[in-house]
C-alpha cells in the first residue's frame, strides 16, 4: 500500500510539472516579439519581369499584458506617415498579430524586387 501512495504522489507530482510547463509565459514584452518581411511573386507579365507584393508581420507570443503591434511597409523607422501599407496598431491582452501587404508592384526582368519596395517595420509598444 506505502508503495502505490509513493508511485501515485510521484506521478501526481510529474504530471503537474509537465502542466506547468507549458503555461508560462514571456517574462517581457520584448521577449514575446518577432517580426520580419517577405516579397512574393504575385503574377509574371508577357513583357518579362512579374508583379510582386511586400508583406511586413509583427507578432507576439506569450506576454499578458496589454500592448499593441503594427506593421508597416514605407514611412521611417518612427512614423508609418505615406506608408504604402499599414496595419495599424492591434492592441491585446495576449498572443497577437499584424500584417501590412502593399499592392501589386511590377518589377521589370533587370530589377531585383527587393529595390524596387521601401523598407518594412514591425513594432511594438504599450
Amino acid at each position: 500500500m506505502k508503495k502505490k501512495i509513493v508511485s501515485l504522489t510521484m506521478a501526481i507530482t510529474i504530471l503537474f510539472s509537465a502542466s506547468t510547463q507549458y503555461s508560462a509565459s514571456a517574462a517581457t514584452l520584448a521577449g514575446s516579439f518577432s517580426g520580419g518581411t517577405s516579397i512574393s511573386l504575385s503574377r509574371t507579365s508577357i513583357w518579362g519581369g512579374g508583379y510582386y507584393r511586400k508583406t511586413s508581420w509583427a507578432q507576439t507570443k506569450g506576454y499578458s499584458g496589454r500592448h499593441y503591434v503594427r506593421a508597416y511597409v514605407g514611412g521611417t523607422k518612427n512614423d508609418p506617415t505615406n506608408a504604402w501599407a499599414d496595419s495599424g496598431r492591434i492592441w491585446s491582452n495576449g498572443n497577437v498579430t499584424a500584417s501590412a501587404t502593399t499592392g501589386e508592384l511590377y518589377v521589370d526582368a533587370n530589377t531585383i524586387p527587393k529595390a524596387a519596395f521601401p523598407t518594412g517595420y514591425a513594432k511594438y509598444g504599450k
